[in-house]
């Protein structure tokens, strides 16, 4: 993955990693689980690889939730998975990526480019990158690429691990409205919540 960090010029790891988290669900997502989607990425039209056609829900009306299907884009592994937010984000909208420095500056700009449609997307995520000290990740100089790569994949090999912990969580409710509306779970101590495993949607 380091080959690559020249071409992206992202400079801020942290709310990279809090997206994977929630769009996948703690990748126990169908999307993510399954087909290594782990960024909720649709096909859109310049895609030429394998997809999947799966429901979704969208927020075009604050607080309104709207239920779709979609084309979304399937990989073949985790690292593919991981590559691919990086060669999605090449799309011209999303240039203005390059150089952020902020966590909370970057997930604002790409929410405003149109990646998301929840009304409480920064929000959601800003509270992961905080609750989860992830900017211990945001290093900046060459071989940064690398290390945001290892850290992505090796949060996703821990999702693999999490089925023997699902037993000790006892979820009451989950009034979720995905991608930044309720999300309301009892949790056993340090044992991160479990979010829904409803599908994400970035276009």
């Amino acid at each position: 993955m380091q080959k690559y960090a020249p071409a992206y010029g992202i400079l801020v790891h942290s709310p990279i990693i809090a997206q994977a988290i929630l769009e996948s669900g703690w990748g126990e997502s169908r999307l993510a689980a399954v087909y290594h989607n782990y960024f909720g990425l649709k096909c859109g039209t310049k895609w030429t690889g394998k997809s999947v056609n799966l429901s979704t829900m969208e927020e075009y009306t604050p607080g309104t939730l709207t239920q779709i299907k979609d084309n979304f884009r399937v990989y073949d592994n985790m690292e593919e998975g991981v590559k691919g937010y990086f060669e999605f984000i090449q799309l011209s909208r999303y240039q203005n990526l390059r150089g952020i420095t902020d966590p909370e500056t970057y997930l604002k700009t790409i929410k405003a480019d149109g990646y998301a449609t929840s009304s409480k997307y920064v929000d959601n995520t800003m509270r992961i990158v905080t609750q989860y000290d992830l900017q211990q990740y945001d290093v900046k100089g060459a071989g940064s690429m690398a290390k945001l790569a290892s850290a992505v994949l090796a949060q996703a090999r821990a999702w693999i691990g999490r089925n023997a912990t699902r037993a000790l969580l006892t979820c009451t409710t989950a009034t979720n409205h995905w991608r930044g509306v309720t999300k309301s779970n009892i949790q056993t101590p340090g044992v991160p919540p479990l979010f829904p495993p409803w599908l994400s949607s970035a276009v």
